[in-house]
């Protein structure tokens, strides 16, 4: 199961991992509606812990393309966490789109703020979490 981002993302792993492994079962189980049930209280957690408005659709998405193309369960929580990032940074015009082209409208440091902001972290954290140097284009 997915390692904490954040302290924040600490206090929901358990909780999280919990509605991840009930939503497993109702899959497996054909039980719809408790799928989504499941799905909408997992990313009620993440979106408790972020700035993000992710939806148990997402999840369940997420869920399936991950394992369709045999993703680990944190390569599926980093994807519904960019979807979410990359989804909020739209919708404040801090990213923008193009002819499917996306370019970033805030210079690398407050775009940094901003993203760690959506993520929870704190903006004092000396470190950034690597995994989001993607997002913001550095290597």
């Amino acid at each position: 199961m997915p390692e904490p981002h954040t302290p924040a993302f600490g206090l929901i792993q358990r909780p999280l991992e919990a509605q991840i492994r009930a939503l497993n079962v109702a899959v497996r189980g054909s039980a719809t509606e408790r799928a989504w049930a499941h799905a909408s209280n997992a990313v009620a957690l993440i979106n408790e812990v972020t700035d993000l408005t992710l939806t148990a659709e997402d999840l369940l998405r997420g869920l399936l393309e991950g394992a369709e193309a045999g993703c680990s369960g944190q390569e599926v929580l980093d994807t519904l966490l960019d979807l979410g990032v990359q989804r909020r940074l739209l919708a404040r015009g801090s990213l923008v789109e193009q002819d499917g082209v996306k370019r970033f409208t805030r210079d690398d440091n407050e775009l940094r703020i901003e993203v760690r902001a959506l993520l929870g972290e704190p903006e004092n954290d000396p470190l950034d979490d690597p995994r989001w140097r993607d997002l913001l284009g550095h290597a």
